[in-house]
């Protein structure tokens, strides 16, 4: 958690619009993306939690209909908050993923080697 915080920090920073906001709420955003990203139990979280799925952040197809209004006519506000989600999601898997390789080459997991064709392993 601590190193997508960091990647959502130096994005943050990096972006005029969101350079001024404060740890506390990117705190809060990166733990909201934590809590709806999920799990290998196909579980998130929130739902283990609270036991129903949460409002999802960055999702077209079943997002609010307030979420899909185009960035032009939001408020600067709402367009500030609705960067910070966006950003929180992405410093989130990008930490995760980083943290997979890391795991996986520890563990010195070689790649399969190939070809394989089609009907190989049934």
């Amino acid at each position: 958690m601590m190193k997508a915080l960091k990647i959502l920090w130096s994005s943050a920073r990096a972006d005029p619009e969101t350079a001024t906001v404060t740890l506390r709420a990117l705190c809060a955003k990166a733990m909201m993306a934590r809590n709806t990203q999920m799990l290998l139990a196909g579980k998130c979280p929130h739902e283990m939690a609270f036991g129903h799925r949460p409002p999802l952040l960055c999702d077209a197809e079943t997002a609010p209909a307030s979420t899909l209004v185009p960035d032009e006519v939001l408020p600067s506000s709402l367009r500030r908050d609705r960067k910070i989600s966006q950003l929180a999601v992405d410093a989130y898997l990008k930490a995760r993923q980083s943290e997979d390789l890391r795991r996986d080459l520890a563990q010195k997991l070689l790649p399969s080697h190939g070809p394989f064709h089609v009907g190989q392993w049934q």
